[in-house]
C-alpha cells in the first residue's frame, strides 16, 4: 500500500512540473512578456560606438584646450579629481547628442540612461560604456551592447608635466628647464597680458590629424 501511495505522489509531481512547463512557454510567446534577445553585434551597436568614439575624443580635445575644466578658456589647473569628474559627466551625456535613432525605423529604441566607467592614465583614456538602451523589434527585447573605447592619449603624464611647470612658479629656474617626469612633451609658452599661457605638445599622439596639445595658465 505505501509503494502504490509513492508512486502516486511521483506522478503528481511529475505531472505538476509537466503543466508548469508548459505554462511557461505559453507566457513566453506573448508579446507582453518577450525575452531579451541575446544577438551578434548589430547595426545599431555599431552607430552607438561610432557615437561613443567621437565623444571620447571631443572629450579629449576640450580638456586640452580648457586646463582639464571643460568650459570656457585655458587657465589655472584643477585637481586631478576635479578634472575625472568633468569628464565621467560629459562622456555620460554628450554620445547622445550624436545618436541619430530614426535611421532605425524598424525599431523601438528607449534610452534610460548611460554609465561611462572612464580611466585616465599614462598610455591612454578608456572609456567602458555600459548602455541601459533597449530596443524592441518583431516583439523582441534587447539590451544594445555595452562598447570599450580607448584613445591612445597620454593625458595623466601630460597633466602631471603640467603640475611640475606650475609649481616651478616658485624658483628661480626657468620653465623651460624644468626637470619634468616625462620627457617626450614639446612645451611651448606664449606671453600674454594675464599670465604666460603653457601650450605641451605630445608629437607621437595626434587625433583628426592634428597632434595633441594641452594648455594651461599658471595664474
Amino acid at each position: 500500500m505505501k509503494t502504490k501511495k509513492g508512486q502516486l505522489s511521483i506522478f503528481l509531481i511529475v505531472g505538476f512540473v509537466a503543466v508548469m512547463i508548459v505554462a511557461f512557454l505559453l507566457i513566453m510567446k506573448e508579446d507582453n512578456f518577450a525575452p531579451f534577445k541575446k544577438t551578434s553585434t548589430t547595426p545599431l551597436d555599431t552607430h552607438i560606438k561610432l557615437c561613443e568614439e567621437q565623444a571620447a575624443e571631443c572629450l579629449l580635445y576640450r580638456l586640452g584646450a580648457t586646463s582639464g575644466k571643460l568650459i570656457f578658456t585655458p587657465g589655472v589647473l584643477p585637481g586631478f579629481g576635479e578634472m575625472e569628474g568633468n569628464a565621467r559627466r560629459y562622456t555620460k551625456n554628450t554620445p547622445q547628442e550624436c545618436f541619430a535613432f530614426d535611421k532605425f525605423p524598424g525599431q523601438e529604441i528607449t534610452i534610460n540612461g548611460l554609465t561611462p566607467n572612464l580611466q585616465l592614465n599614462h598610455q591612454n583614456l578608456r572609456v567602458e560604456f555600459v548602455n541601459d538602451i533597449i530596443t524592441k523589434e518583431e516583439g523582441q527585447e534587447r539590451r544594445a551592447a555595452d562598447q570599450m573605447v580607448k584613445v591612445p592619449v597620454r593625458y595623466q603624464a601630460m597633466y602631471d608635466d603640467a603640475v611640475q611647470l606650475r609649481n616651478a612658479q616658485e624658483t628661480d629656474v626657468p620653465a623651460t628647464h624644468v626637470p619634468l617626469y616625462n620627457h617626450v612633451f614639446d612645451v611651448q609658452i606664449i606671453e600674454e597680458e594675464k599670465a604666460p599661457l603653457f601650450i605641451l605638445t605630445d608629437p607621437e599622439t595626434k587625433i583628426r590629424n592634428q597632434f595633441y596639445q594641452f594648455y594651461f595658465t599658471r595664474e
